[in-house]
């Protein structure tokens, strides 16, 4: 029997009179989005055009400074880009400094005297396809104390990594050669930026690439980065320990069949490193290595190309690495926390619906970490074209309730089993005096970009 033809306000009445005798319904779900983490957020940073992040780090008064490039703020094609963050990721200062050519920062470290000291390159004016390392002193609100180019004689040269030693001077990290054919330079600098001695590294196959420089407990240096295999069969990690005066305390290799990237390497405890990197045949490559390079223990973690380790911070219960986890059509910002023998305590990631990509991590305020990427402008429902700068600064735990870009899925960690190598004798170590160094005269730019928030 159909009850359509029932009338309408009839059945509306039966329906009250039945709904007065029963007791009230309880709401049994919860709508409310969990407390987001004190203190934690996620901006982007960016104008019309494409913002590209190098390196991010923590300051003295609780905020942070990060440096990169911009297409938007520019004299030039790109200009290197420098701005100061406060605690809460609102902008203190941001300046762009550039030429008429393409200039890019890759790494920026505060200074003793709470300014900072920038590294990048620089395009000759007269010579497009040359560049010079590029290095600048800024003070603390980003004015230009002064600034030097370190290159010439008909090559490029390019600074990647630069820190400040006890003394006051920096050191700095880079490149010089061309595309096939380039070794490894460092120069080491007093505090006005006068050259105290320079050395290139060669490893005598194809070419060499410098990723990252830090200080050693016995005042020597460490550089991590990689070489091309002889016969042009790859690349393989390279992991240089230096003394204090640039002189080659050991040198060590670690590759397999693919191409094995290093990207970071800094001692931790008992006088022992770690370097982190990609490994050719997928995953992020972890090894752990004694005081002369012999490998402790090795590990992957993921299974893709893509996976990969860029940054480790030493902590008392283990190492925090930052990278980028693969993702379908994509790839996402990435914190793995680790113990000591390099099992998982937990991993996180973090992506829009585009790809990120990690260039920079560090220790955030209260025992946290903040990591910087890069993702199209439209990521977050934004319409525009080019590249805005994501960071994101995340507890302790990795975890950041109510956010809808973050993920745990699980990673498959595998032991490897490389064999380290050694670059051969003569290894073309040379002092070298062709790295002429010129003052600049660049000015600071003000610049205006727009910041967005995605968390909380």
């Amino acid at each position: 029997m159909q009850i359509t033809c029932f009338p309408r306000f009839l059945l509306l009445a039966a329906m009250m009179l039945i709904s007065c005798d029963l007791p009230p319904k309880s709401d049994t779900t919860n709508t409310s989005k969990p407390d987001p983490a004190p203190g934690r957020w996620a901006k982007t940073y960016g104008g019309s055009e494409s913002e590209t992040p190098s390196r991010i780090r923590h300051t003295d008064d609780g905020g942070y400074i990060l440096s990169g490039y911009t297409s938007t703020f520019w004299v030039g094609a790109y200009d290197l880009w420098v701005v100061k963050l406060q605690s809460d990721g609102e902008i203190s200062w941001q300046r762009s400094y550039g030429d008429v050519l393409d200039d890019c920062a890759y790494d920026i470290r505060q200074t003793a005297d709470g300014g900072y000291i920038v590294v990048g390159s620089t395009k000759y004016f007269t010579h497009h396809t040359f560049e010079s390392i590029w290095l600048l002193k800024l003070s603390s609100y980003g004015e230009i104390e002064w600034q030097r180019t370190y290159g010439g004689g008909g090559t490029s040269y390019s600074g990647v990594a630069v820190l400040q030693t006890p003394e006051g001077g920096y050191v700095v990290a880079g490149h010089t050669g061309y595309f096939n054919d380039s070794d490894i330079i460092v120069l080491k600098l007093a505090a006005d930026g006068r050259v105290s001695w320079q050395k290139t590294y060669g490893a005598g196959f194809y070419y060499s690439r410098a990723a990252s420089i830090e200080q050693a407990d016995d005042g020597g240096f460490v550089v991590c980065g990689y070489t091309r295999r002889a016969f042009g069969s790859g690349d393989e990690v390279w992991v240089l320990k230096l003394s204090s005066n640039g002189d080659l305390s050991w040198n060590r290799t670690y590759g397999d069949a693919e191409d094995d990237i290093g990207m970071f390497a800094r001692q931790v405890e008992s006088g022992s490193f770690l370097v982190t990197g990609a490994y050719g045949s997928g995953g992020a490559w972890i090894i752990k290595l004694n005081h002369d390079g012999s490998i402790i223990w090795q590990k992957t973690y993921g299974d893709h190309g893509m996976d990969n380790a860029i940054a480790v911070l030493l902590e008392d219960d283990g190492y925090s690495i930052g990278g980028n986890r693969y993702r379908p059509y994509g790839c996402d910002l990435w914190i793995l926390k680790l113990d000591f023998e390099g099992g998982v305590i937990w991993q996180t990631a973090y992506g829009s619906s585009a790809s990120d990509e990690a260039y920079g991590f560090h220790e955030a305020e209260n025992d946290g970490y903040v990591i910087t990427g890069r993702g199209p402008s439209g990521s977050f429902g934004i319409p525009c074209c080019g590249s805005d700068i994501w960071v994101v600064t995340v507890p302790a735990d990795g975890q950041l309730p109510g956010a809808d870009f973050v993920t745990n899925l699980p990673v498959t960690v595998s032991d490897t089993a490389v064999t380290p190598g050694q670059v051969s004798d003569p290894l073309g170590i040379i002092d070298e005096g062709n790295a002429a160094v010129s003052d600049t005269s660049v000015l600071a730019l003000h610049t205006n970009a727009v910041v967005r928030t995605q968390y909380p």
